[in-house]
């Protein structure tokens, strides 16, 4: 299996035929790749995969290793561990200030550092919205939908103090005590999730093809304990 790198203009740059898949519930999904060329290839910021229906945006420019002179080995251009973001990226690089959606005679000040009231989560769901409005327009605007179905939390008053979008979306966790999902450029904050009754096993024909123990390299061993009072 195969997939392409398109610049932002819709040009091919290259196949890729490996590739990584990172994310986590609630957290960033990145894919990163390792490619090995005979000839250079122009990457640009910009530039995008397409994976599982997701666009994935190159927004760096990558490292080059030269091995060999142009076209006398397969891999004389490397690049090792390219990494195409998901639009959840621009999240991180939009500030969460002091403003709120539309004209709604709310005065607000536009600074990093502020307290607001939200009845709902409607509230916080209406100035990230605002927020994304200032950076994002036209075909690169978000949308942010809310379900507060199984929202019981209310009347709390939030503090923010230096924050991105990330930042505030974590406030649906913490405050909330809720969800959200990022599709694209839609966000869903509110959702109740899923339960999946299934259980996956490693082995063939048991649904993971791959599994990976990572130790805490933090953590303490304890050897003895002692019991005071």
């Amino acid at each position: 299996m195969s997939w392409k790198v398109y610049s932002k203009n819709g040009t091919e740059r290259c196949d890729i035929h490996k590739l990584e898949y990172s994310g986590s519930f609630m957290g960033d999904r990145f894919i990163t790749v390792s490619i090995r060329s005979p000839q250079p290839i122009d990457f640009a910021i910009g530039d995008y995969v397409t994976y599982r229906g997701e666009r994935f945006t190159l927004n760096y420019d990558p490292s080059i290793i030269k091995k060999a002179a142009l076209n006398k080995a397969g891999d004389a251009f490397t690049y090792d561990n390219i990494k195409f973001n998901s639009y959840s990226d621009e999240l991180v690089r939009c500030e969460f200030l002091d403003y709120v959606l539309n004209d709604n005679l709310i005065h607000f000040s536009s600074l990093p550092t502020f307290g607001f009231h939200a009845l709902t989560i409607h509230d916080l769901a209406d100035r990230i919205k605002a927020n994304l409005d200032r950076v994002y327009t036209g075909d690169n605007a978000w949308t942010v939908e809310v379900d507060d179905t199984n929202v019981s939390v209310t009347n709390v008053f939030i503090n923010a103090d230096r924050l991105n979008i990330w930042g505030a979306l974590s406030l649906v966790s913490t405050i909330f005590k809720s969800n959200f999902i990022i599709r694209g450029r839609t966000i869903t904050i509110g959702t109740a999730g899923n339960t999946i009754s299934e259980v996956f096993e490693y082995g063939k024909g048991n649904g993971l093809n791959r599994i990976t123990r990572v130790a805490d390299t933090e953590q303490q061993i304890i050897t003895r304990l002692r019991v005071y009072g």
